[in-house]
């Protein structure tokens, strides 16, 4: 009897809050050198619930990663896991909520979620190699923890920034300073 109730509850839960699931992703990246990238990505709920998951290069059975990512950052109180299913699929990267504490409210952004790849922004804006119907940065939220709601499919948005400068890195003073040594 108990588990016919969580189940009704959860279908409430999915049919009513599953169609105001709404948001977008910004993914900014910068190449680090040694044919490496560091990917920042900050995502934004448009919607009316909240969002517990996002799963990043990924649909449904298929992951558009080529490249294996590293050095994962999260936000605080999310977590992340990368996944892989045999050749030929690439690589996701499923970040989520470890408490409903922690999901994104309505209206906010969430930023903090990185990773470093040997993907370039020119890659990461194109079409997924293993599913080429499919862009590598389409992903998917969920309400709360992956998979327990239909979700919400978007493509993250990408933009290239460019590998930071000596003076950029130096500060103003640092180059004043160098000037000065002349």
């Amino acid at each position: 009897m108990r588990r016919a109730a969580f189940g009704l509850g959860l279908l409430a839960l999915t049919g009513t809050a599953g169609a105001q699931l709404q948001g977008s992703g910004d993914l900014f990246s910068q190449p680090l050198g040694g044919g490496l990238f560091q990917d920042a990505i900050t995502i934004h709920n448009t919607g009316g619930t909240t969002i517990g998951t996002l799963w990043f290069a990924w649909i449904p059975g298929v992951d558009f990663l080529p490249s294996v990512p590293a050095a994962i950052t999260s936000p605080a109180g999310w977590t992340a896991i990368v996944n892989h299913l045999p050749s030929p699929d690439g690589y996701s990267i499923e970040w989520y909520a470890l408490s409903p504490g922690s999901y994104l409210a309505p209206g906010g952004i969430l930023s903090n979620f990185g990773f470093t790849s040997a993907d370039s922004a020119t890659v990461l804006q194109g079409l997924a190699p293993n599913s080429p119907r499919y862009h590598v940065t389409d992903s998917f939220f969920y309400i709360g923890p992956p998979e327990y709601d239909p979700g919400y499919s978007f493509t993250v948005h990408v933009t290239s920034v460019p590998a930071p400068s000596a003076a950029g890195l130096l500060g103003a003073a640092g180059v004043l300073a160098m000037r000065r040594r002349r």
